[in-house]
């Protein structure tokens, strides 16, 4: 959930931010064109975006307030919302074998 509103979106690590194009932010409601605007570069080459704080983000328990993302000026790329390092950058992280055995 972003914001509220039910978003489906890929964890990508190597992403940075959480990353929306631009139909998707419009759908949720995200005032993008108030965040900074910047240049970032992408699978896909060099995009204009804008960077903005969301007010909370949502995985399944996981809730998170005040999260940077950007939204890509883009209609349609990247295709699904990318949920990059902002989002998981302050989880503390643990393996265990004993899943897998």
């Amino acid at each position: 959930m972003v914001n509220g509103k039910t978003a489906i979106a890929l964890i990508d690590t190597g992403a940075t931010s959480i990353t929306f194009n631009r139909s998707e932010a419009q759908r949720l409601g995200l005032a993008y064109q108030n965040g900074r605007r910047i240049s970032v570069r992408t699978a896909n080459g060099t995009a204009n975006a804008y960077l903005l704080p969301l007010d909370s983000k949502q995985m399944g328990p996981i809730l998170l307030k005040n999260v940077e993302a950007s939204v890509v000026d883009n209609p349609t790329s990247p295709q699904y919302p990318l949920a990059g390092m902002s989002f998981p950058a302050n989880w503390k992280w643990t393996a265990s074998a004993a899943c897998c055995a």
